[in-house]
């Protein structure tokens, strides 16, 4: 984002806001207030290419720009208190419609392109490994029977 964020060229409005030339999508960003007409720097906290623009300009480095949420403080001090356990399970107070709610495995989602072959030869034309003996039965064409072949077949035509 940042080498995209280089090619763009931002025009002060005031202070702190600014008009940025994207080529698709313009932008109007307030530093101060960490907006941005694109929505991205509110949805995400991590600010967007417009925003990065004029920090760029500027000398603002963007992690300043960043969202608390995403600051290693943040996640620190979320865990410097004690957590508690949950306790039983079966003293919880869960709504009646989730614990009557049933999830279910997602449907089969094909893959796209052609199957893959397997690899290796089949196992029935495999050669055995030392000192296994393979066992292979035959059948009879003129009888159709099992365990001899039609040059020992005793069945006559």
């Amino acid at each position: 984002m940042v080498e995209k964020a280089q090619l763009l060229i931002p025009y002060a409005i005031g202070r702190h806001e600014f008009h940025v030339l994207d080529g698709e999508l313009n932008g109007e960003v307030d530093l101060l207030n960490k907006t941005c007409t694109c929505g991205l720097f509110q949805l995400i906290g991590i600010p967007c290419v417009h925003a990065l623009s004029r920090s760029l300009k500027r000398g603002v480095t963007f992690y300043f720009l960043c969202s608390d949420y995403h600051k290693f403080e943040t996640w620190m001090s979320s865990y410097t208190k004690t957590i508690y356990p949950c306790g039983n399970a079966e003293e919880w107070i869960v709504p009646h419609d989730i614990k009557t709610m049933k999830v279910r495995t997602p449907a089969h989602k094909y893959l796209v392109g052609r199957p893959k072959k397997k690899q290796g030869r089949p196992k029935k034309n495999r050669l055995p490994s030392n000192g296994e003996k393979l066992v292979v039965e035959c059948k009879c064409i003129t009888c159709g029977g099992r365990g001899h072949n039609r040059a020992t077949c005793k069945v006559r035509v």
